[in-house]
């Protein structure tokens, strides 16, 4: 799961009464703070630390994507041999060309995500397209730049189950 969270202003402070006490800030959450300017990065790491959380920072949106390509190798890693019962499924045709594909994960709540779901679509997509024989073809069909492997691998950093 991915929130994002964004500066608010003090414009409206009264029309929001209720102020929350510090324990509701308190985290152990990993964070990956993304900005260009290093000074901010500095200030939202220190103070997100104090909170208690992890922070991981990135100086640009492709570093950022980056250390969640990463990330998601590591985690897939950890997790080879967790069982991954739950998942999207989707058929399609081409002309005479059928494909069904499984898109595996380890919980019901990650395979409703539309994120997990439009993956499993693309790469339903892209087969139809290149109508692959195997496994190993499809996984190194690309999408967007990239194998579908790594896509693969990326959603994995993202949700934390072995995809």
């Amino acid at each position: 799961q991915i929130v994002l969270y964004v500066p608010s202003t003090r414009e409206n402070e009264e029309t929001n009464p209720h102020r929350m006490g510090l324990e509701e800030y308190l985290g152990t959450e990993e964070v990956l703070v993304v900005d260009d300017m290093p000074e901010q990065v500095e200030i939202a790491t220190k103070m997100l630390t104090k909170l208690g959380y992890k922070v991981t920072s990135a100086a640009s949106g492709a570093t950022a994507v980056e250390i969640i390509r990463k990330k998601g190798q590591a985690v897939a890693a950890k997790r080879s041999d967790r069982q991954a019962s739950e998942g999207c499924v989707l058929a399609g045709t081409n002309g005479g060309f059928a494909a069904a594909l499984a898109l595996k994960c380890e919980t019901d709540f990650v395979a409703k995500n539309a994120d997990f779901v439009a993956l499993t679509q693309s790469i339903l997509d892209k087969a139809l397209e290149a109508k692959p024989a195997t496994q190993d073809e499809l996984l190194a069909l690309v999408i967007d730049g990239r194998p579908i492997s790594e896509h693969i691998t990326e959603r994995t950093g993202i949700t934390g189950e072995k995809t």
